[in-house]
């Protein structure tokens, strides 16, 4: 950043008073202020939510640039210029961001033409634009720049703006909603900016971290987006979150951060109730595909179920039975030993492998036996929602140690036709036939049978599932204490 000569310091702190007077950042931008002004981070990258307040913290850092550095050159972008034009100059955010007294006292005039505005106080000037015009920008030398909207940008135009930032050290402040998928600039920035301890400054802010966004008009927004289908829209747009998948994701609302573990953590955070917690081992056995296998343990109290470990075979050669178990065997004895204990579930279309295991155990003397899932009793999608639900009633859990079902659960997506699909999805069998065979329920009620014996019970779809959790859950937990 370039240092201002040392006689303007007392003109220099007259400025931010003035600023100050005009404009206060809420509590969730005051960090991003910090980052840029007090750390002197060259990048800033803001992932955030709707309404966060985006477009006012990044004014104040075009005028707090144009009017403390001499002769600089500060500029605005959006994804197209007909976009800027429309977001900040049409509106007159950006002209009148400065009261009439403190236009008049540092000489701002406005060029609608050339969508500019110049301050004769310092020599300098602010300049929208859109990502579109990136040819006409190879050698632009800017003291600050900021790019809103970052995810629709054109994918030339960062690299030809990137090499022009170094002749001023110019700051580069990026804001913008998460994009709906993973597979754009936008997630490659934010990537190199978090990992640039010593230069970048990376945030990831909800709606709600700005306090003056009402609480009640977004969960009434969450309601209508999720009793619409439009459940990733939530997830990405508010909270900020990018959604594998997108709008074809089946678990949009898994999130690594409240959903993952690491796994000696989830060992020792129920040491304590080790006896009381019923045991699952889960096995959906192939010959040629993939034989999965999932170790899970439910909690009998908090009904919070742990994915500990799995397995996730495809090699034909290690899918025997007796290999299979060996695997498994090892794996049983390091979460809990008494062999007993333990729940043994396969899919009972896989009768092979129950009869195979039959003679392993009675060779090996073990005093247990493996059960069929039943899958039967229920349609997949019923699985599939009661998985959801755990997610986001906060009782599912996974340990690092299934890096498989992880990555099944966030590429888990819906076909062109919103159909399940069925492939890469062994592992969430496995977890479907164990909540089957448990009976799982996180209502502490059953909804009552239909009072005619011939009336059919309600289907569970996706589309229909989930409504009454809107009401119970605290979806602003998963924010937590940032600031």
């Amino acid at each position: 950043m370039q240092t201002l000569p040392k006689v303007k310091i007392i003109q220099h702190a007259n400025v931010i008073g003035d600023l100050n007077k005009i404009w206060t950042p809420h509590s969730g931008q005051v960090p991003i202020g910090k980052a840029i002004f007090h750390e002197h981070k060259s990048r800033t990258f803001v992932e955030c939510g709707r309404k966060f307040g985006k477009t006012e913290i990044m004014l104040y850092f075009l005028y707090r640039m144009l009017l403390t550095i001499a002769n600089s050159g500060n500029y605005y972008f959006a994804p197209f210029l007909k976009q800027a034009r429309e977001i900040i100059w049409a509106s007159r955010r950006i002209q009148n961001f400065l009261p009439p007294h403190l236009k008049a006292r540092y000489g701002i005039t406005v060029n609608n033409s050339d969508l500019r505005i110049s301050c004769a106080y310092t020599g300098g000037f602010i300049k929208l634009d859109g990502s579109d015009n990136y040819a006409a920008h190879a050698g632009t030398n800017p003291h600050s720049i900021g790019y809103d909207e970052f995810k629709d940008f054109r994918p030339e135009f960062h690299r030809v703006m990137d090499p022009n930032l170094a002749t001023y050290e110019a700051p580069l402040l990026i804001i913008g909603t998460p994009p709906e998928t993973e597979d754009n600039q936008f997630c490659e920035l934010a990537s190199d900016v978090q990992q640039d301890v010593e230069q970048g400054a990376y945030f990831n802010l909800p709606t709600w971290a700005n306090p003056h966004i009402s609480k009640d008009w977004l969960k009434k927004k969450r309601i209508e987006l999720f009793r619409s289908g439009r459940e990733e829209e939530w997830y990405r747009e508010y909270e900020a979150r990018r959604v594998k998948g997108g709008k074809k994701s089946i678990f949009p609302m898994y999130n690594p951060k409240s959903h993952m573990m690491p796994y000696d953590q989830v060992i020792q955070e129920f040491q304590k109730d080790r006896k009381r917690m019923t045991w699952q081992c889960i096995a959906d056995p192939a010959s040629m595909s993939v034989f999965g296998v999932l170790f899970r343990a439910i909690h009998p109290y908090t009904k919070v179920i742990y994915r500990l470990n799995c397995l996730y075979v495809d090699t034909p050669s290690e899918m025997t039975s007796r290999s299979m178990w060996d695997k498994i065997f090892k794996i049983i004895m390091e979460i809990n030993p008494r062999i007993e204990d333990w729940d043994l579930i396969y899919d009972e279309a896989a009768s092979w492998f129950a009869n195979e295991m039959l003679d392993i155990f009675e060779d090996e003397q073990i005093d247990n036996t493996w059960v069929p899932s039943e899958k039967y009793k229920n349609k997949k999608e019923y699985g599939i929602n009661l998985i959801r639900e755990q997610m986001l009633m906060g009782k599912y859990i996974v340990t690092d140690r299934c890096k498989k079902l992880i990555w099944e659960v966030e590429n888990y997506i819906k076909d062109d036709k919103g159909r399940i699909p069925k492939e890469n999805d062994h592992l969430i069998d496995c977890d479907r036939y164990g909540d089957q065979l448990f009976d799982y329920s996180i209502r502490r009620e059953k909804a009552p049978e239909p009072a005619d014996p011939d009336e059919a019970r309600r289907g569970y779809t996706m589309d229909e599932d989930l409504r009454e959790l809107e009401e119970q859950r605290d979806w602003t937990a998963s924010y937590g204490d940032v600031w």
